[in-house]
């Protein structure tokens, strides 16, 4: 079984920031999620709202700014004032070589995203990111070249689970907050 940081580590540093990565990591955790979106002049920025007023000193939504916008905003205050910066995860961490390109996996609800990165970098693996699992699921994560599929944790049944994975897909759910509904899950391969 995996844990994974949601969105870093969310409860001891700001989310999608790379301090969150730095904590889940002091923290023992060898995955996190996080979120991407595309800037207004289609530049990957690690973010998950639409709107930047939660998380940032920023107003409206963020598909209004540039990249170069975007990284003038304080991404951390609003935690703590320990955490005053700007979200430049995947970059500083590609760039400082603590990261490959092929450690990391892409998921996204939208296929139109994934079908973006297959194009854009298709040596990082991605993953289908549903609520429901859809009748045509498999069909899905093959067009899109996928590696895997992710559901939230009430979706996956006993025999979904052993379709997907026989099929040779890996599966991870989310967002799993009791221990025993994660073993069930565990159990499930």
């Amino acid at each position: 079984m995996i844990i994974c940081g949601h969105r870093g580590l969310a409860s001891k540093a700001p989310e999608n920031t790379l301090a969150g990565l730095m904590a889940a990591h002091q923290h023992g955790l060898s995955w996190v999620e996080i979120d991407v979106q595309l800037s207004q002049d289609k530049q990957v920025v690690v973010f998950h709202d639409q709107r930047l007023g939660r998380s940032t000193n920023g107003r409206g939504t963020l598909r209004q700014y540039s990249y170069q916008q975007l990284q003038t905003l304080d991404a951390g205050r609003w935690f703590s004032d320990d955490f005053i910066q700007v979200s430049q995860v995947v970059e500083a961490l590609v760039s400082s070589g603590a990261l490959a390109y092929p450690d990391l996996l892409m998921s996204s609800f939208e296929p139109a995203a994934l079908a973006y990165m297959q194009q854009r970098l298709p040596e990082v693996p991605r993953a289908l990111l549903v609520e429901q699992i859809p009748d045509d699921w498999q069909a899905q994560l093959q067009q899109l070249d996928c590696a895997a599929l992710h559901c939230e944790h009430t979706a996956l049944t006993p025999e979904y689970a052993a379709a997907i994975i026989d099929a040779g897909y890996r599966v991870s759910c989310y967002t799993v907050n009791k221990h025993s509904r994660a073993q069930q899950l565990a159990n499930l391969g």
